[in-house]
């Protein structure tokens, strides 16, 4: 008599990443495709969270929440994450309200093309 196995069957559906067999020591490899599409969540997540932090701090320190004190370097850490736009952006003559908006939306470019470029490795 058979006993059912409490193990789900190979077949099932799963959300385990794709897998395929090596034949020349049994071994499994996830594919390239899979392995990317992981790569690009995480970088897309992390940068994600990064210009969260950065606008939390920008918040914080130009309109002086929390009882901290307001600040000219309120919005440092979005610089980085908004490289090349805000330098080539900011040799255009804007005034003081352009260039706020241009610090918390540049980074946001960033991430676009961020995912942009992950969807696009995906259906190739």
């Amino acid at each position: 008599m058979a006993r059912a196995s409490a193990w789900p069957s190979p077949t099932a559906h799963s959300s385990a990443p794709e897998l395929q067999s090596d034949d020349r020591d049994g071994s499994e490899t996830m594919t390239n495709q899979t392995l990317g599409c992981r790569v690009c969540r995480w970088v897309t997540g992390g940068f994600l969270i990064l210009y969260l932090a950065a606008l939390a701090l920008f918040a914080i320190g130009h309109f002086g929440l929390f009882g901290s004190e307001r600040g000219p370097l309120a919005g440092v850490f979005l610089v980085p994450l908004g490289i090349p736009w805000i330098y080539l952006l900011d040799s255009a003559s804007m005034n003081d309200f352009g260039r706020f908006w241009l610090g918390i939306l540049s980074p946001l470019a960033n991430l676009v093309i961020v995912i942009a470029a992950c969807r696009l490795s995906q259906k190739y």
